[in-house]
Order: C-alpha cells, then structure tokens, then sequence
C-alpha cells in the first residue's frame, strides 16, 4: 500500500519557519539539498520471541509500515507492508539531495536496508545529537540512569526516548500507555485487520509528527565546536554524526555468524558450567562466603591477602577503600575501617598483572559479573548475532553495547570462541596497530614518536631507544629470519619487556600515575618513575601538547575531535557536587586521553561508512578493530577493500595511513582470541565443564541448578 495525503500534523507557523530556516542553512552548506524529509517505521522480528511476541532479540527485521513527511511542502506518505505482497518503491528519493530526519535512525537505516536495499544519503539523527547536546560526564550517566529506572514505571519518560526528549522541549505527545499499547500491537503480529492497520499508520505518523516538532525546536541548539580553537559548523559536524549510522545499521543488519549449537548447549547447562569453574577457584581462594556463594566475604578477602603477604607489600600494596567516616556516641570521630578492595572491574584484574596467580579468579569473577542471569547472546533465526552497539555511548563517542548480550565482549574474551562463519563464508578481523599511539604522535606534532612507530615495532622500537633492548636487536631478527618471522620471534624473546613498554607507552595517553604504571608493568614504582622520565626526555612535543590540550580544555571547559565530536566540561565546583564525600577524581586524566580515544572512534566509524559504502558486509566493531564476513571466494577482494577502507579512513583523519593487522577465519574453523591467552584458557576449561555437564545430563543425573 501507498498513499500520499496532506499532513494532519498540526504545524505552527513557528515550527515551519523554524524548518524554513534550517533547509537555508543546509543549502548555504551544500546546494545540492534541496528537501528535508522526518520519517518513521514500525517493524518487528522474523519469528517469535519467548513470550510468544514477534520480539526475538537478534531476529532481522520484518518491516511493518513506513511514514514519510515532508514539513515544508506538507506531504506526507504512508506505506503498509504485507506479507506475500509485493514491496512498493520507496516514495522519496533517498539520494544527496534529501535530507532524511529521525530520531533513533539506525531502526529507520535497518528498514531501508530490509524493503530496498540502500540507505539514505544524508541523514539527520535526533538522539545522537541530543546525545551531543548533553556529551558532559555526569549529565550522561544521569540520563542513562534516569533511561534505565523508567523501564520499571509506566508514569516516567526516559530522558534518552522520543516522548521524553519532547516533554523536555515543551512539545505535547501522547502518553507511554498509548505508546506501549500500540507496540503490543504491533509485536502481535500480522495479519491486522484494516482498522488495525490504520491505527498503526497512525501512531507511526504520530511518531513523525512529534519528530517534525522536535526538528524544529531542537536544530538551533545544535552548536559549533572548536578543534585546537579551529571552528567546525555544528550542523556539519551534525551531518557526518548522521552519516556514521549507515556504518552501525549496516553491521546490525548483517549479524555476526555465530556456532549457535555450541551456544545453545552453553546456554543449557550454563550454572552447572559456572559451579565447575567456581569449584575450581574456591579451592585455591578460600574467600567467599560459603560454598553455595559466588559473592567474595569481606573478612576473608582480607585474611587471604595477608596469609598472601599482599595486603601490605611495600612494593606493590593492596588497594584499600578510604573507609567510614562516622562518630561514636561521644561524638568523636570513629577510626576508619579501611578495607582491602574486590571490585571485579578495575581492582582485582589489575592486581592480577602484579601476582599473576590472581588471573585464574579474575577471570571467573569477570564472567559471572557479566552473565548473573545466565548467557543471553542475541541469536536471530538466521543464526547471527545481534546487538545495539550504542555508537555515542560514552564521552569520548566510543560504542557502549551491553557487557552481557555483546559476544565479542561479554563476561570475557573466551566467549568470542562462538564467532564462527558458516559453510562457505569467511570471518575477517581487521585491527588498527597502536592506534591510540599513532593518534598522539600526529596530532602532537612530535616527530621522535611518529619516527618511532615507522619502525617494525613500536613497543620493541621504544625499548631499544631507552636501553631496555639492546639497539638493533629487531634489525638482527629480521636480517636473521625474514621480516614477517623475525617481528614475530623477536616480539617473543622480549615479550616480558615488551608488555612492560607497552604498558608505559599506553599509560602515558591515559595520564596513569607511576603508582599505576607500576602495578599494570610488575615492576617498582622506582622503576616506573624511570621510565616515564625516559619517555618526557624523548617525547617532549608530545608532553608539551598533552599540557596545553588539558589547559585548553579546563579554561574554555570544552574540547573537540576534528570531525566535532564535542565534551563538555562542568566547573570544579559543580563536578565536586557530584562526588561521593571524600572523593578526589580528577578530571585531567581523562581531558589527557579524551583526544586518543575519541579520535580513534572517529577513524573506526569513518572505517565503517566506507566499508558499507563499498558493499563490504560488515558485522561488528570491537574498540579499533572492524570484524566483516565475506564469501570464500572473495577473501582477496574483501581483504584489499578492507585495507583500503580502513586506510583511507585513517588517512582522511589524520594524514597517515596507520598499520592494520589482519586475521582470517575459514569455515569449519572457529574464531580464537590468539592475543588472549587466559581467554583461550578459560574456553578450554568451559568446554571440558561442558562435557562433564552433558555426561551427567545423558547419565540421567539433570542438569545443575544453582541460585543466580
């Protein structure tokens, strides 16, 4: 069905000037726009979801309907899409001269994508840039948190949807109810009666409508930002931002092949595979509570790490928590209970890299942190595996997918075991080489570091210069055994020294104290000291950059990529305010590295744009690395238009063309995290706890059930 009406959308005349304007403004940027269309759809999965819904995460899309708006003209279109039906040409032109306007447009993206075949060309996203309105540390995860607790209240908006960004704009909209109303509709699935039909057209048009107000509110918010005190036209900024949604759509639309007869038997049997690897731990780390517990027991945390002799080891003391502040009933200020700390996340997998033995329970807590309610990776009937990568996730703009339902980062690198391209199909993994260190190099301007990195390794190449290797030690190796077999044997030999140059080459762009550095290298803080003094001593350009950009950026309380990804900054006061008392963040750590990280985003979506562009079927980003599927008989091709995408992606943004490392997997063979030893380990140890869950299971003894 499509049909073309007069918008009922009650415009102001106001909102149409407002729209007016910014089809000016957009023309005065590039001529060849020459129309702004807002549009919506309504879609929902191939096949049934548990609940008996059409809502199975990680299903392709089935789309539903469409509505298109152009607000100037006042035309609206409206498409109904039914099964067994052939599809209907899209109405508007997708092409250049089209500015496409939604909110959340990667949906939008992927239901082109599944109707035509393309994308648009140019594209307006509302949430990212509502997203880049409020890019400030504390007022991100405010609204995330705000985001998360309204899922549990039919009567709050989440700040981060549609219906919520409008209240704060003032624009009246319908109530969630009617919203969740019509989404069990929808996820009901077809066939709907004509009237059905026609109150879905309308709510997807009311959608359009709330956007098209939001269009007009919102765009002159849209601000400017300044690179190095260069200024880049937010609405330029704002369109590239659009842009990058192709990328993320595309990889969505993809999937990432998946052995899903391996992770439904993991699925199955997960807690008995869990309680095999607590198990295991428990007997070499008498901490937790009691043996039903996954939870580690304050006073035996601390008891383990004194029998340990690391809880106040001179050189490398365990991290203890600041302790209370209260009173006694005389009022005198109680002592502080200072407790050795267990967080999962930072404290323990740091101290791991100190006392090596802590890998094993690392690794476990890790997982379980992450799969509390079992393995839930996304599989869709197609087998491929599916998340929101949330692009713009967090300040520095790099993807925020969620740790538990993301496989290539969920619980643990051993999970990417499960990627697996099927029959006929390869799986590439293109990965960016010391990205963040050639970002520093070229954007500082220091030439002793760039030179550094031109050499066959960087870290080794930092070790000859400071004396931690002898000079020409990777020249004999290559000389000796060929290029390719001499980086590698060489970066085995000095592997020890090489992560501890590693470590320091890295924690200088995060602003780590020699304290850090310390722990994260197994060294003393003595040593440390030294290392960071040899590396101001050799790369001063790149110190005297690093000390002008966190000035820059605490005076003007904003800093920006090239592209205009911006943060901003609140004062020392306000961001005191939001601290928990006797809190001492400080901010210039992250301002040190926000230039690295954020760059090093803005290459990988570049990466993504030209890689869609190009036809390559994508299908996830993992930090600064590209996974893409490919046929068997097109490894060559794809393998040359992944380099070239990735390069040109590297050189558009920073004028060199940083180093790619390339890994292929071939049908039957499966993924495996070569540069994650523990991880490969874990695998191993996660499928032996398989087969014995699977031969209890056939020996009629039932699957394990322990408490979550």
């Amino acid at each position: 069905m499509n049909v073309v009406v007069p918008t009922t959308m009650p415009m102001t005349l106001s909102q149409k000037e407002s729209i007016g304007i910014l089809l000016s403004r957009l023309q005065a940027i590039n001529p060849s726009i020459k129309r702004i269309i807002v549009a919506d759809s309504e879609f929902h999965s191939k096949t049934q979801g548990a609940t008996g819904r059409f809502d199975r995460d990680g299903d392709p899309q089935v789309p539903v309907c469409f509505v298109f708006l152009d607000p100037i003209s006042g035309l609206e279109y409206r498409q109904f899409y039914r099964p067994g039906e052939p599809t209907p040409s899209c109405p508007i032109n997708l092409g250049p001269d089209t500015l496409f306007v939604a909110f959340t447009a990667q949906a939008e993206l992927m239901t082109t994508l599944a109707l035509w075949g393309i994308m648009p060309s140019r594209i307006l996203d509302l949430d990212i840039e509502w997203l880049a309105r409020n890019n400030e540390e504390y007022t991100k995860e405010e609204m995330k948190r705000e985001a998360k607790n309204s899922r549990n209240s039919d009567e709050e908006l989440s700040p981060l949807s549609l219906l919520g960004v409008c209240a704060i704009h003032g624009i009246a909209t319908r109530d969630q109810a009617h919203k969740d109303e019509m989404r069990d509709l929808i996820l009901r699935g077809g066939p709907w009666s004509p009237a059905e039909e026609g109150m879905i057209l309308n709510y997807c048009a009311e959608d359009v409508y709330d956007t098209a107000a939001l269009l007009a509110a919102f765009w002159p918010k849209i601000q400017d930002a300044y690179y190095c005190r260069d200024r880049i036209d937010g609405l330029k900024a704002a369109l590239h931002r659009g842009r990058t949604m192709q990328g993320f759509a595309w990889m969505r639309h993809v999937g990432i092949p998946i052995d899903v007869e391996l992770n439904d038997r993991l699925s199955k049997h997960f807690n008995s595979i869990m309680h095999d690897l607590y198990a295991e731990v428990r007997e070499e780390f008498p901490v937790f509570a009691d043996d039903d517990s996954f939870d580690i027991a304050p006073s035996k945390w601390k008891s383990f790490l004194e029998s340990k002799d690391w809880l106040n080891n001179p050189l490398h003391p365990w991290p203890q928590t600041k302790g209370g502040s209260g009173k006694d009933k005389q009022g005198n200020p109680k002592p502080k209970n200072k407790q050795p700390k267990r967080d999962v996340k930072r404290t323990i997998p740091s101290m791991a890299l100190v006392y090596p033995e802590l890998k094993k329970l690392s690794t476990v807590l890790e997982i379980r942190s992450c799969t509390k309610l079992g393995l839930n990776f996304p599989v869709g009937c197609d087998a491929r595996h599916r998340v929101n990568f949330w692009p713009y996730g967090t300040v520095t703009g790099r993807c925020a997918p969620s740790s538990s339902l993301y496989m290539l980062a969920g619980g643990s690198p051993a999970f990417r075991h499960l990627a697996k391209p099927r029959e006929g199909e390869i799986l590439i993994e293109a990965d960016y080489s010391l990205q963040e260190v050639w970002i520093a190099a070229v954007l500082s301007g220091d030439q002793a570091m760039q030179k550094m990195l031109r050499e066959a390794d960087g870290y080794i190449e930092f070790g000859e210069m400071c004396g931690l290797i002898p000079r020409g030690t990777m020249k004999r190796f290559i000389a000796e055994y060929g290029r390719e077999d001499g980086i590698k044997r060489c970066k085995k030999q000095y592997q020890v020294q090489r992560e501890k140059l590693k470590a320091i080459t890295l924690g200088t762009l995060y602003g780590k104290t020699v304290y850090t550095i310390a722990i994260e290298c197994g060294i003393t803080t003595k040593e440390a000291a030294a290392l960071l003094r040899m590396h101001k001593r050799m790369f001063p350009q790149f110190w005297l950059w690093v000390e002008w950009q966190v000035n820059e950026t605490l005076a003007t309380r904003k800093i920006a990529t090239k592209l205009g990804w911006q943060r901003y900054i609140l004062t020392k006061k306000e961001r005191d305010a939001h601290k928990e008392p006797g809190q001492h963040k400080k901010i210039q750590n992250s301002l040190q590295n926000f230039q690295m990280q954020a760059h090093g985003s803005e290459m990988l979506r570049l990466a993504c744009i030209y890689g869609a562009e190009a036809g390559l079927t994508l299908c996830a980003p993992l930090h600064d690395a590209i996974f893409a599927v490919a046929n068997a008989e097109e490894e060559a091709w794809a393998l040359a238009k992944m380099r070239e995408c990735m390069e040109r992606a590297s050189r558009d943004l920073l004028g060199v063309a940083i180093p790619i490392e390339f890994g292929v997997v071939r049908y039957p063979d499966r993924y495996v995290p070569a540069k994650k030893p523990t991880a490969i380990l874990v695998w191993d140890k996660m499928m032996s706890a398989l087969q014995r869950a699977e031969e209890r299971e056939k020996a009629g003894e039932g699957k394990f059930s322990a408490a979550s």
